[in-house]
């Protein structure tokens, strides 16, 4: 009886072990455990082919068109419009207002948590505030006591947390944004101190029920980015160690010599790259030495290579598992495909009617809590005459306001400040603004004063104001 041998020649893989330790653990200090590893989800973009596309729509479509200062009150306060320009202008000395606000998304996107340093001057004033990098942050206990605090003139009783940040295993203490109570930032005890702490804002997601942390939008979908890249590393894999042609090597009558064993086990260990796709192999047989007490003569030796594609998995099944992944993370982002690059079937109508629903559903309301936050702290530095907004993106068409322009103009409806609003977007450059009170008035009624004789002066203008105010009280009152 012949003997049939079979064994599996392959290349050696090596196991990577993670010798990286919880810095926190030798500390002595109380804090809350995160849920979830900090360090791992700020790097799980490096992982994905779209959370950082998703993160990225979050962070430009929030805060990245910048801010507008609204007024709020009837009284004009020159004043309190620069102080509040340089609130947002002078805040921090290493980066811009938005860029501070972009790494504030980013990390609150990945890892559900973001924290913000405040820092206040010796008057108390708020000087400037820093981003601070959110896995270097655990949230530390909550004050037994509660503590009296006045916002908008009415007075509250609420506790506050403290917030840890270790660097080189050196513990920073700092207090919750709002806090009045004096803290010494290297013991976190409340004393007068010569090194007060700072104020941390923490900015987070959906409140993990456990934990005072938050999680990320993806928190769901981990497996699924996980499985996309493992997809990728076997697709990668496959022409990087040249498993271009997957076979097994049938020898009937024979035996492979030492040296073919010897060859093919170096072919099979070198077969890395592309370079090495293609190579040639010359393998030898010895037949079977002929048994002298069986009547079989030995055969001629026959060396069979039978491919294996078909034990494969196609490209195809992993090209629609990655399809169907991304889809599933970019819906917990609640994003359509064409905020993070993915279609190109959209045309002006539909592309208008996708972002306008994710502005409405997603973006605004993100923008309206974070106005909230330093609406406050502009009320706590006296700016009561002026609010800041979060811009977005403009969605109309310049050329459409000049065909609706020349339809105003020609019923004498448009207003010379208008035009020049127009004007300045449509031939982008910018056109200044009348800053005399004629220049919001419609433009027929503009003809009208100008032929007699009322904008000349101020004083002229003033009169025609209280004639054209009078003539209205007096159409109202008429029965």
């Amino acid at each position: 009886m012949k003997k049939v041998k079979a064994f599996v020649i392959k290349n050696a893989a090596n196991d990577l072990v993670s010798n990286q330790a919880d810095k926190y653990a030798e500390m002595s200090i109380k804090y809350f455990e995160p849920p979830y590893d900090l360090e791992q989800l700020q790097q799980m973009p490096q992982y994905s082919d779209i959370l950082l596309q998703c993160i990225g729509a979050y962070q430009q479509n929030i805060v990245g068109f910048g801010i507008d200062l609204i007024k709020t009150s009837e009284e004009d306060d020159e004043a309190q419009l620069n102080q509040a320009k340089e609130f947002f202008d002078t805040c921090s000395a290493h980066d811009s207002f938005i860029g501070i606000m972009k790494k504030i998304i980013g990390d609150r996107e990945r890892t559900g948590n973001a924290y913000l340093e405040v820092v206040r001057d010796l008057s108390g004033k708020i000087a400037g505030f820093y981003y601070a990098p959110a896995h270097t942050f655990r949230v530390g206990e909550l004050s037994k006591e509660y503590i009296e605090v006045t916002i908008g003139g009415k007075t509250f009783r609420r506790k506050f947390n403290k917030y840890i940040q270790v660097v080189n295993g050196e513990p920073i203490y700092f207090k919750e944004f709002g806090d009045p109570r004096s803290m010494d930032k290297f013991t976190g005890e409340y004393k007068k101190t010569s090194t007060p702490a700072s104020e941390i804002i923490h900015f987070k997601l959906d409140l993990d029920p456990t934990t005072p942390y938050g999680i990320p939008r993806y928190i769901g979908n981990i497996v699924e980015i996980l499985g996309s890249r493992k997809a990728a590393e076997l697709n990668y894999n496959y022409f990087l160690n040249g498993k271009h042609i997957p076979a097994a090597i049938v020898v009937q009558g024979g035996y492979l010599t030492q040296t073919s064993l010897d060859l093919l086990q170096g072919y099979v260990d070198d077969l890395k790259g592309t370079d090495n796709a293609f190579k040639y192999m010359v393998l030898e047989a010895e037949p079977e030495e002929e048994n002298p007490l069986s009547k079989e003569k030995a055969s001629n030796v026959k060396i069979d290579i039978k491919p294996l594609t078909e034990t494969l998995q196609s490209d195809a099944l992993f090209m629609n598992y990655n399809k169907v992944n991304r889809d599933k993370i970019r819906s917990a982002f609640r994003l359509p495909p064409l905020l993070t690059g993915e279609s190109s079937d959209y045309n002006r109508a539909t592309a208008e009617t996708a972002y306008k629903y994710a502005d409405e559903q997603v973006f605004q309301p993100e923008r309206r809590e974070l106005e909230r936050v330093f609406n406050q702290m502009l009320k706590m530095e006296g700016i009561t005459a002026y609010e800041m907004k979060f811009k977005s993106y403009d969605l109309s068409d310049p050329s459409e306001k000049v065909k609706a322009l020349e339809t105003f103009v020609t019923a004498g409806a448009a207003t010379p400040n208008i035009a020049t609003d127009i004007m300045s977007e449509y031939f982008g450059k910018k056109y200044e603004k009348f800053s005399q009170p004629w220049g919001d008035l419609p433009s027929n009624i503009l003809a009208i004063l100008a032929n007699g004789g009322y904008v000349g002066t101020a004083e002229k203008f003033s009169k025609m104001l209280e004639e054209v105010k009078n003539a209205l009280r007096q159409e109202e009152d008429r029965p």
